[in-house]
């Protein structure tokens, strides 16, 4: 009767382990009737992987989806209205801040309109700001807006008196 052998990446599988995991073992000595054939590679014998500490068709880690151990319905009910209420807290909070921020832009609108009134100069128009966007730069009272390439004047020549 022959031994089942399974090739390194079978092996890995059957385990449950890594491939490398199996390499590395396979290359300290842990398999010691382990050969390498032709066609397949590395063939283990199952014998082997069971002497080297290593589970053959080893179960499945917990089902992460699963309640723990222990836990009955009850408790699982008690830790979802604990959430619930933990959402409920987080949106409430959410509100204050919308409404601290929304003062505080009104707040800083009003800053700034007091301290263009407090300037000295011609009159300046002062743009509005949509929710949420930071304002403009004040523009004086007649100024037309004008691209930027336009604005720019021409370099004057110096004046030189002729000798």
């Amino acid at each position: 009767m022959t031994r089942p052998e399974l090739t390194q990446r079978e092996a890995a599988a059957a385990c449950g382990v890594s491939v490398s995991t199996i390499r590395r073992r396979r290359a300290d000595g842990a398999f010691p009737a382990a050969r390498q054939d032709a066609a397949r590679g590395w063939l283990i014998p199952v014998p082997d992987l069971l002497a080297a500490g290593l589970r053959v068709n080893a179960p499945a880690g917990p089902d992460p989806a699963a309640p723990p151990a222990g836990e009955d319905a009850a408790a699982l009910r008690e830790r979802l209205a604990e959430a619930e209420r933990g959402r409920e807290r987080a949106e409430v909070e959410a509100a204050h801040l919308r409404e601290l921020v929304a003062a505080q832009r009104e707040h800083l609108a009003d800053s700034r309109r007091a301290l263009l009134a407090l300037t000295a100069g011609p009159a300046v128009r002062v743009p509005e700001q949509a929710d949420g966007q930071e304002a403009a730069e004040p523009t004086p009272a007649g100024a037309e807006s004008t691209p930027a390439s336009a604005a720019e004047s021409p370099r004057r020549r110096r004046w030189r008196p002729w000798r």
